[in-house]
């Protein structure tokens, strides 16, 4: 809002469906002839940036013949843009005659959606005692809570437990995998090569990618299953 007249308080009001409102009172500077004694600049709060995700902006009016400066970001007329999440901010206004002016904005909090980590597990391999599992993920963060995982297998891993593979994208945000034991690896037997990729969801029920390569037969267990090959 611009040329309000000096002397005259303002309510400036939010609300939504013409309830929940919020309110604010601005009162009126007492004079405006002294322009170092009143503030050179008047900012919004924090609010996340819908273009770029994770980041967040503030608006903001300089008087005549003031500049800005900040410590994260970009002040581009009248946006302060590109502030990470989570880092506060701090804005210094010059004008020729007094002093600078720094306010600190306390950071805002615009945490990156969760986006989960394509996961995918082959068949185990056995390996005298211990076996061994390749897999595919997206992201770079594996761990296995058996084994060692080395490149894009997990070695190691004793018969006769079961591998838990979490492929993780940030706090939270995570895959897990889970392929049972082989029953022995001291029997001649050649397992099915079958990989399993993590559910994905489609209305009210999901989906599961696997592939099966050379000879053998795919069953599921399990109530309601949906299994796309």
């Amino acid at each position: 809002m611009t040329n309000i007249a000096i002397g005259t308080n303002v309510i400036i009001s939010a609300s939504i469906n013409g309830s929940c409102v919020s309110s604010h009172t601005v009162v009126s500077p007492v004079s405006c002839t002294n322009v170092c004694e009143n503030p050179a600049i008047t900012l919004s709060g924090p609010v996340c940036s819908t273009s770029a995700v994770g980041t967040y902006v503030v608006n903001y009016t300089l008087v005549s013949g003031a500049t800005i400066q900040v410590s994260s970001g970009t002040a581009l007329n009248g946006v302060v843009s590109g502030v990470a999440s989570g880092v506060p901010l701090s804005v210094t206004v010059s004008l020729a005659g007094c002093a600078d002016k720094v306010i600190l904005v306390p950071a805002g909090s615009c945490a990156v959606p969760c986006q989960k980590p394509t996961l995918t597990l082959a068949s185990p391999v056995c390996n005298g005692s211990t076996y061994s599992v390749i897999f595919y993920s997206s992201v770079a963060t594996v761990t296995a809570n058996a084994g060692q995982v080395v490149g894009n297998s997990i070695t190691g891993i004793p018969v006769g437990t079961a591998v838990s593979v979490t492929a993780t994208a940030g706090a939270g945000c995570v895959e897990v995998q889970t392929v049972a034991s082989p029953a022995s690896c001291t029997v001649s037997c050649t397992l099915p090569d079958l990989s399993v990729g993590q559910p994905i969801c489609n209305g009210n029920t999901y989906s599961v990618s696997y592939s099966l390569n050379g000879p053998g037969s795919v069953s599921v267990v399990g109530e309601r299953s949906w299994v796309t090959r």
